[in-house]
């Protein structure tokens, strides 16, 4: 609810984060009549997530649709706004933006803590096998605290942040339960509303 009452026409948002959080926020602020500038370390929005083709394409749609994108910056500095309302962010190349709000979605970090202090193997979450078991036999790991060896990628290990990559491993852990022994190996997909 905070974040919906920031987003009302003529407010100034920044985005901080070119991936499927910050687009889709960025788009529904554009929607509401928010005047939006995302702002993306990597040299390109969606870097993790889809090809450089697709990118452009999804770039493409967010710049007709009136938001300002960049890339390759950093937030520098933060410091009120000379007017006394909202915020002037300075950023690496040299350039700075007053806005009202800003935003944050820059991934996530999993929770390890206590899977650590348990003694299991962490690597880019908890590390799991091709069953979802963890370094213990008797634990297994799903969703977005899981990293897991995916064969579509050689069997490199991975880590994916979604709801349906949560909810098609759970499934999975339920027939390994059940005397299924299948590895894990489903097609990583998102969709986004854009």
């Amino acid at each position: 609810m905070v974040i919906r009452d920031e987003l009302r026409p003529g407010r100034r948002l920044v985005m901080i984060g070119g991936g499927f959080i910050g687009l889709e926020t960025a788009a529904s602020a554009r929607t509401r009549g928010c005047e939006v500038t995302v702002i993306e370390a990597a040299p390109r929005i969606l870097m993790r997530g889809v090809p450089a083709e697709l990118a452009r394409r999804v770039e493409a749609r967010h710049r007709e649709a009136g938001v300002a994108l960049k890339t390759g910056v950093t937030n520098a500095k933060l410091q009120p706004a000379p007017a006394g309302s909202g915020y002037r962010l300075a950023l690496s190349d040299g350039s700075e933006l007053e806005c009202d709000a800003i935003l944050a979605g820059i991934g996530a970090v999993p929770d390890t803590a206590l899977a650590a202090d348990c003694g299991l193997a962490i690597d880019n979450g908890i590390a799991a096998d091709d069953r979802l078991r963890t370094s213990d036999p008797h634990i297994y790991a799903v969703g977005d605290c899981c990293s897991f060896p995916h064969p579509l990628y050689g069997g490199r290990r991975i880590r994916l942040e979604s709801w349906r990559n949560a909810g098609d491993q759970g499934m999975h852990l339920a027939g390994g339960l059940l005397g299924e022994d299948e590895p894990y190996g489903a097609g990583a997909w998102v969709w986004a509303d854009q």
